[in-house]
């Protein structure tokens, strides 16, 4: 079965609970890994980078942490040859800031680029 939304094919979707949300890493493909991180600063803006850090991608949310969820629509995070990787997320957090437990639902997309 394939899963189409718009021009976006999903190839992957889920739910996570983690007590240390900087633990979670996906393998998109072969040799092809994200990991999110998730930080705390003292500006309230909430926003998402990413960064290549050790031939891996950074996914950082910054101030992703309302109990009643923070969420990320169609945001591309990297191109691997011809293929576009896009991400989508709502994050949910339960306890002190900074120190949370964190519920991730993601949706990851894919798109053929020229």
């Amino acid at each position: 079965m394939n899963i189409m939304c718009n021009d976006l094919t999903l190839f992957s979707q889920g739910t996570l609970i983690c007590k240390d949300p900087h633990k979670i890493e996906f393998e998109l493909e072969k040799d092809v890994f994200v990991r999110f991180k998730f930080e705390t600063t003292q500006e309230e803006k909430k926003e998402v980078e990413s960064h290549v850090v050790d031939g891996r991608l950074d996914v950082v949310f910054y101030n992703f942490d309302n109990p009643l969820g923070t969420a990320v629509a169609s945001m591309p995070v990297g191109n691997v040859g011809k293929t576009q990787y896009i991400l989508s997320a709502s994050v949910y957090s339960v306890g002190e800031k900074g120190s949370s437990i964190k519920t991730v639902h993601y949706n990851w997309y894919k798109k053929e680029i020229a």
